[in-house]
């Protein structure tokens, strides 16, 4: 009897463990149920999130491009009526300039009336030369001018701008300088016509706010294989320009506050050139100070005439000798003749023995001398001078005394000057 109790109390215990037990499956099954139906919802409701982002964002992509579109149609609506005017006004201004001109060598023309047809052919060509502005504008904006590179002659190139401002230059008053590294061939090979319209525009522009003292145009170069690579700089003593207005030398139709007192010219001009330079692979770059004058410099790449070269062309990079005065005839001359502008915008020159220079610029870790280097051989003046910005006020003497070199533009002195504290393999960048 006892056994079968105790059977029976076994069973009762074990079966109400297993219901016990069943009753704690089966809730966390509903617990799990509950987590998987939660976690179906999310996915659900991320799903309709991510399907409502994404109409969302290409909803806004076709508004973009909506917009994009016609934000295009209209600048090519806008180029295309200026492209049209432009052509439409040139034609009869031409023959307006034309029959002027006629009219100013008749013989029998009073000298009242001569000074009209003066006047009429003045206004004509400053009307003519904002056209043609404009025409080069819509061509840049549309990106229709390109590079034409063709064989041309230094000596003949410079002749030409020479011949364009001297005169005029004389007229005002002041002195015209032109610079040249005697070392830079000849003959060469780049947009001569595209490098010209820049030039004539930053000289105008330097003639138009000079009243004293001089302009200089110079011309030194970087010689890399067959590659050279000529800066120009145009310099000159005029009325400079505020540091908070240079922003808008290059915007188009947006003129300084000495530009707008002129009250002549369209604010075209350095955007212009601007872009040319660029589309050449330069870059403009301007240093200015009011009643002390501006510096406009900038470089491009062109090649030496293989058809009129002689001699091995160099291996390796190097900087070509400092501009000097340049003569019609491309005659090397000793006597360089320097405009002050650079002295002036400073205090007086600092001079340190090559002793002093030497050991200062030991103190100076070689990677920063390297780097130095080798954006005095590439002409990078906004790289020197943030270099040359970064020195330790304890060398302050050595910092004033690079400054100096690099405002006057003698990147070989500042080569030269580092060449021997660097390896062999690290003197020249090809």
């Amino acid at each position: 009897f006892v056994p079968a109790v105790a059977s029976l109390l076994l069973n009762s215990a074990g079966l109400a463990a297993f219901y016990q037990y069943d009753r704690v499956i089966q809730t966390k099954m509903k617990a799990q149920q509950q987590t998987v139906a939660l976690l179906e919802q999310a996915k659900s409701d991320l799903e309709i999130k991510v399907a409502e982002r994404t109409a969302e964002l290409q909803q806004s992509n076709v508004e973009l491009n909506q917009a994009r579109e016609a934000a295009e149609t209209a600048s090519r609506a806008k180029s295309n009526f200026l492209a049209h005017m432009s052509h439409e006004l040139r034609t009869p201004l031409n023959a307006i300039l034309g029959f002027s001109q006629l009219m100013a060598q008749d013989t029998t023309l009073s000298e009242s009336n001569r000074k009209r047809v003066h006047l009429i052919n003045r206004t004509g060509e400053h009307f003519l030369g904002l056209i043609n502005d404009i025409l080069s504008l819509v061509k840049l904006e549309s990106d229709k001018q390109t590079v034409h590179e063709a064989p041309f002659n230094l000596n003949t190139f410079l002749e030409t701008i020479e011949a364009l401002f001297r005169l005029r230059i004389e007229q005002k008053g002041l002195q015209f300088l032109i610079e040249v590294s005697p070392m830079i061939p000849e003959e060469l090979v780049g947009d001569a016509q595209k490098l010209r319209q820049v030039l004539v525009n930053l000289l105008s522009n330097a003639l138009k706010f000079t009243h004293t003292g001089n302009i200089v145009l110079r011309l030194g170069g970087l010689q890399q294989l067959e590659a050279l690579y000529l800066q120009f700089e145009v310099e000159d003593t005029g009325e400079g320009i505020a540091a908070s207005e240079l922003h808008k030398l290059f915007v188009p139709f947006v003129q300084t506050e000495s530009g707008e007192n002129a009250k002549t010219g369209t604010g075209l001009g350095l955007p212009i050139s601007d872009q040319l330079v660029q589309l050449m692979g330069g870059d403009i770059q301007v240093a200015s100070q009011v009643g002390r004058g501006t510096i406009f410099s900038f470089s491009v790449r062109v090649q030496v005439d293989p058809a009129a070269t002689s001699g091995e062309i160099p291996s390796e990079a190097h900087v070509l000798q400092p501009p000097v005065a340049w003569t019609g005839s491309r005659q090397k001359t000793t006597q360089r003749q320097h405009s002050d502008l650079a002295s002036q915008n400073s205090a007086a020159t600092v001079v340190l023995s090559p002793e002093a220079i030497a050991e200062a610029l030991t103190t100076l870790p070689s990677d920063w001398l390297y780097e130095l280097q080798q954006a005095a051989l590439q002409l990078n003046g906004r790289r020197v001078i943030g270099l040359l910005e970064a020195i330790p006020p304890t060398q302050k003497d050595l910092a004033k005394h690079l400054m100096d070199l690099a405002e006057s533009y003698r990147y070989l002195t500042i080569v030269e000057l580092v060449k021997p504290l660097l390896p062999e393999d690290d003197s020249l960048a090809e």
